[in-house]
């Protein structure tokens, strides 16, 4: 009898779920989170902790509210941010999204845009804490243009549609869902809009971890899921469902994907190192 209690016990513990990690994510880039089920980023999060054995708990911030989680005992793993020597996180040895931010503007508004000078003439809408991120000529031009804004909630790209604003910052994907979702119509998509790449690099971020096991575990996860292919049948669910360009998933394809090409944060490493006239 002893050794069957034993044997039982044994059972239970092991087939005990494991405790889910409170996961941060950032509430404003959808299609890659949108729900705690739903999201490109989602997906690919939860199809990673399944393949570990974990399950996740999401907390949904804004991009300003994610920097005050930066020292935020109760999180163990945090999306969207970017690398803080200093920080209590175990980041990822490579950045994970790798945002190309464009100037979108309408095609019948007659606008010229060849320069990031050129928007302080302009009504811009981006996102929350772009001025901070996009670069030092991008900062300045904030500072000039009385008729830039900056949105905590989501992509304004409904103003854009209704010519509120001439010009929206913003990584296209991002756009485009919220183009569709605020307009029931996404033919005007293709026929009305026009992509400007003002910005040189990609903004890149990183996730970090707890500590350097989990961020570890999630790596070798993260490449395991890229073998079997999920990761592909999730961007093709997107790519029919939202039209997404895999672009964003650069940086995740060339470190975890094994797609042999020059990685975001390579190149950009090796601009930095070039000699400047």
């Amino acid at each position: 009898m002893r050794i069957v209690f034993i044997v039982l016990i044994a059972q239970i513990i092991l087939s005990a779920p494991s405790q889910a990690l409170n996961i941060l994510v950032s509430s404003t880039i959808q299609p890659y989170i949108i729900t705690k089920n739903s999201g490109l980023h989602i997906d690919i999060i939860n199809a990673t902790l399944a393949e570990m054995d974990h399950e996740a708990s999401y907390i949904f911030a804004s991009n300003k509210r994610i920097e005050h989680f930066q020292h935020a005992k109760d999180i163990d793993i945090i999306t969207h941010t970017k690398k803080i020597e200093s920080s209590q996180w175990f980041y990822t040895n490579h950045p994970i999204e790798s945002f190309f931010n464009m100037a979108i503007i309408k095609n019948d508004r007659g606008i010229a845009l060849t320069s990031i000078q050129d928007l302080a003439k302009i009504r811009v809408a981006a996102w929350q804490n772009a001025h901070l991120h996009l670069g030092d000529d991008y900062y300045a031009m904030t500072k000039k243009n009385k008729g830039y804004k900056e949105f905590s909630s989501h992509m304004p790209s409904f103003m854009l549609a209704r010519n509120r604003v001439d010009a929206v910052i913003s990584e296209p994907n991002i756009f485009m869902y919220n183009l569709v979702k605020g307009l029931h119509n996404p033919g005007i998509i293709q026929t009305e809009y026009k992509l400007i790449p003002l910005f040189k690099e990609p903004n890149l971020y990183w996730w970090g971890f707890s500590s350097a096991k989990l961020r570890d575990e999630f790596e070798s996860a993260l490449k395991v899921i890229y073998e079997k292919g999920i990761v592909d049948d999730i961007v093709n669910r997107y790519q029919k469902k939202y039209r997404v360009v895999r672009e964003p998933l650069w940086s995740l394809d060339c470190h975890y994907g094994g797609i042999q090409t020059a990685c975001p944060d390579e190149l950009e490493r090796q601009s930095n190192e070039q000699p400047h006239e």
